[in-house]
């Protein structure tokens, strides 16, 4: 097509000299998978600038998020690539280098009522991070939502585990509005992140509420690995116990908690991540809901309850309910929600050994097709065969401990 939107720029000093009014098409696009905002911190403070972090070595697909109805054009500009102006199609992009902090691309849609304009992060993209410092000691991991938008946290107590009060209510509320789901029971809240290429999944960060107090022991994060077909394993990968809590706010507490695995756990996949309560507690609490006034088309919810409940006729056990749709309103104002304040703490310098275990894919070399796959508890879970349809995880073969 015509370069429209080069065209436009020749006519005006600079992009941000263009008048853009209330008609004007809504632009936006969501991050692209293994892409994420920076969370919050230990004290419950957003971050500072808007970054968007995402692993080097690996290709970022960027998609313009548009009304069904939406007539007219959109271009990518991504001068930093060499990219000036890629006309209605997906942007994709390349980076090698890590730790190299590069302006994210610009989204320009034009109809007939008008034209706008918008970036995913104004600060840009840092490639080769995990997570990044902010120069206090304090640590802000990845996370779904983009804390410059945020614009208030918010409960609901309907949500807490070991509630009955909370079921109930629940389940009422549930019936009200029309959900098809019924003999609910909540049994933790979760967040489901993306995946770009492998990582070690170092740590997990998580904002949670209560009335009671809480303490390290009361609380352990299930990681499931998320199939290509959208399921989501019940077997979890991993298991994280806290290792500190934060309480920022009371009446009611608001704790922000971090979560640790005494083994690197490496990750090939998109994941659940589940927060619910240590085998030992029966502390009630919920999460802690991120809410912002910007309602983007497009934008991915990924916030779930970890319950049991009837579906139609079907029993689930341990499954997910989406709770991304959630509205508040206050004072005239309106808040959405659709992330959990959850972020995860990512390397993407996956070691070739650990601990005198052998990575994959040097392990794997001299090993037989017909040997067999133990589990460390010294259970037979497979051959080498086999070994591709296994969770990631340590296995023992021919006497030695080999990574997935």
């Amino acid at each position: 097509m015509k370069k429209i939107f080069t065209s436009l720029f020749l006519l005006g000093a600079a992009v941000c000299s263009f008048a853009q009014n209330s008609n004007a098409p809504t632009a936006y696009y969501p991050l692209p998978d293994g892409a994420f905002y920076i969370g919050v911190n230990m004290q419950g403070n957003t971050a500072g600038s808007e970054i968007v972090l995402a692993p080097a070595d690996s290709s970022l697909v960027f998609k313009a998020a548009l009304d069904d109805d939406f007539k007219g054009d959109y271009a990518w500009i991504a001068e930093d690539y060499g990219i000036s102006e890629l006309d209605n199609q997906d942007l994709t992009i390349s980076h090698a280098a890590a730790n190299n902090l590069v302006t994210a691309p610009t989204l320009y849609v034009v109809g007939s009522s008008g034209y706008n304009t918008y970036q995913c992060a104004r600060g840009g993209i840092a490639f080769g991070y995990g997570y990044l410092p902010d120069g206090s000691g304090n640590e802000y991991y990845a996370s779904n939502y983009n804390a410059e938008e945020l614009k208030g946290q918010f409960y609901d107590g309907t949500t807490f585990v070991n509630y009955p009060e909370a079921t109930t209510a629940l389940n009422n509320s549930f019936a009200e509005n029309g959900k098809p789901y019924t003999n609910v029971t909540v049994h933790g809240f979760a967040e489901s992140f993306s995946y770009a290429r492998p990582y070690v999944l170092k740590s997990i960060h998580a904002g949670v509420v209560t009335d009671q107090t809480l303490d390290t022991t009361d609380l352990a994060v299930n990681v499931f690995e998320i199939a290509a077909d959208g399921s989501v394993g019940t077997t979890p990968i991993a298991t994280f116990s806290s290792d500190s809590l934060y309480l920022h706010e009371t009446d009611p507490n608001f704790y922000e908690v971090n979560f640790m695995s005494k083994n690197d756990v490496v990750v090939k996949s998109p994941i659940m991540v589940v927060v619910t309560s240590s085998e030992t507690s029966d502390k009630r609490f919920g999460p802690e809901e991120l809410t912002t006034q910007e309602q983007h088309n497009g934008e991915k919810g990924t916030a779930y309850l970890w319950a049991d409940y009837t579906f139609g006729s079907t029993q689930h056990t341990g499954a997910y309910i989406p709770y991304s749709d959630q509205e508040f309103h206050s004072y005239g104002r309106t808040y959405y929600m659709k992330h959990w304040n959850v972020s995860i703490k990512q390397d993407y310098t996956i070691p070739k050994q650990t601990d005198g275990i052998t990575a994959v894919n040097a392990g794997r070399k001299s090993l037989s097709k017909d040997q067999t796959i133990y589990s460390l508890s010294g259970v037979k879970v497979g051959k080498v065969s086999d070994f591709n349809s296994l969770p990631n995880g340590i296995y023992i073969v021919n006497g030695k401990k080999v990574l997935k």
